[in-house]
């Protein structure tokens, strides 16, 4: 098992509004100090396409701000037709970084994340994790088994204390 949203090819082909300071790559980096964030209205997506089929067990986001998200996936090559796989509310943590941990069990080559409120004007996604096998037991283009720097699933768990206000408000000098 490892996370597919890091390395193995995976982009975002999709995100509601880009900022240049904030772009969605970010979610991608695996840095919990970098970050995706909306450009202050509801809802706010992202489509994140996997290098192949994959067979899902667990998605992870880490994120600040958000109220309400809803995970959907898509199995086909183009990314048009999705299923709902999720919605959830989060806790409003002020300033803290909420993680969500799902256990699912899909197959998906794309996932879209709505965001559909927010606790404030603006929200942000630091980190998207997607753990599971390849679907076609493919070893996902590592050679010889070898595991990819940064494909491992942790995320930093709850009682992550990342000061998002801090951390904006020095970007900003």
């Amino acid at each position: 098992m490892r996370d597919f949203a890091r390395g193995d090819g995976a982009t975002i082909v999709m995100a509601s509004s880009v900022d240049e300071k904030f772009p969605p790559e970010h979610m991608l980096d695996g840095k919990d100090s970098t970050f995706w964030m909306t450009t202050g209205m509801f809802p706010q997506e992202f489509v994140l396409a996997l290098r192949t089929n994959v067979h899902i067990s667990k998605i992870t986001t880490l994120s600040l701000n958000v109220k309400k998200l809803c995970v959907e996936k898509c199995e086909s090559d183009k990314p048009d037709s999705f299923e709902k796989l999720f919605e959830v509310e989060l806790a409003n943590r002020g300033d803290r970084l909420q993680t969500e941990v799902h256990q699912v069990n899909i197959r998906a080559k794309y996932l879209r994340f709505i965001m559909l409120s927010g606790h404030g004007e603006f929200a942000s996604m630091n980190r998207v994790s997607v753990v599971g096998e390849s679907a076609a037991g493919e070893d996902g283009g590592l050679e010889g088994g070898e595991e990819e720097e940064g494909a491992r699933t942790g995320l930093k768990g709850t009682g992550n204390s990342f000061n998002r206000a801090a951390y904006i408000a020095d970007d900003l000098k």
